[in-house]
């Protein structure tokens, strides 16, 4: 019981408003058909008001000194191999790049991200503050302790088809959505199964799923659809209306890291819900 209660205390207090918001990767188009290469574009952020800008990333081998979260822009082509940092540019609120299509079949597209380290610390005064550092980086002024560590652990992902839809390949890495169909085949009013899987098996620990149609900022209510799964990693959706979509959940567990409390695995999913 003690454990469960130091889990809660350690979300809380590690709570931000940058953890706080969605993170998300938004393609210009999930289905595209005919001869040429096709081009598709990509706008990613993190961000609560869906499909709007907040905070943008950089690209990380650039290793550019300014104030966004680094990232990496991969894809898993339809043959199952990955090719890896597709450029893309910082654009202070949101970023956007570009990817040229020249295989058939389902891109998996995912924004990489290394782990993002916390510490809790208290000053002299015995007040709270937080820094993003690991604990071993951490230098703190005297009188001051470190109280506790947190890594965050974000899956952002979503997928592009081309003339064909294949079997996306998979992450086998942190929390993961998968189609039991497939991520570009859903449509308004059909019932869509979907299964989430945790280091590349499937889910065992209880979640909480949450599914929010984009353009947010027009509507008084956010409209999300929630779902507890609890004993089966399975759920299923009726989608209400045609629109881009993001899947967001939020694992919090101990942490097998030597030095850190907690681990916070998150999952951002975009798909396209089409019209009847």
């Amino acid at each position: 019981m003690q454990s469960f209660k130091l889990l809660f205390v350690l979300s809380t207090i590690f709570s931000s408003s940058v953890f706080g918001h969605g993170r998300w990767l938004l393609p210009s188009h999930t289905n595209l058909t005919g001869t040429p290469e096709h081009a598709v574009t990509f706008d990613m952020s993190i961000s609560n008001d869906l499909f709007q800008g907040h905070y943008g990333y950089i690209q990380a081998s650039k290793n550019l000194k300014i104030p966004a979260t680094p990232a990496s822009l991969d894809v898993i082509e339809p043959n199952q191999e990955w090719r890896r940092d597709i450029p893309f540019h910082w654009l202070n609120i949101r970023s956007s790049g570009f990817d040229t299509l020249k295989q058939d079949g389902t891109h998996h597209y995912v924004l990489n991200q290394s782990p993002v380290y916390i510490s809790v610390f208290k000053d002299a005064a015995g007040e709270l503050h937080r820094r993003f550092s690991k604990p071993q980086d951490l230098t703190l002024a005297e009188g001051a302790k470190l109280e506790k560590a947190m890594r965050y652990i974000p899956t952002i992902h979503t997928f592009v088809s081309r003339n064909k839809l294949t079997t996306p390949g998979r992450l086998n890495n942190g929390l993961e959505l998968v189609a039991k169909g497939h991520p570009n085949d859903l449509f308004v009013g059909e019932s869509q199964s979907f299964e989430v899987y945790f280091e590349g098996k499937p889910l065992t620990q209880e979640l909480e799923i949450q599914v929010v149609r984009g353009n947010t900022r027009y509507r008084n209510e956010r409209e999300q659809q929630t779902f507890v799964l609890k004993g089966t990693n399975q759920f299923e959706v009726i989608f209400e209306k045609a629109g881009m979509y993001l899947v967001e959940a939020e694992l919090v567990q101990p942490s097998a890291e030597k030095g850190i409390e907690i681990d916070r695995w998150a999952l951002f999913t975009t798909l396209e819900v089409n019209p009847e």
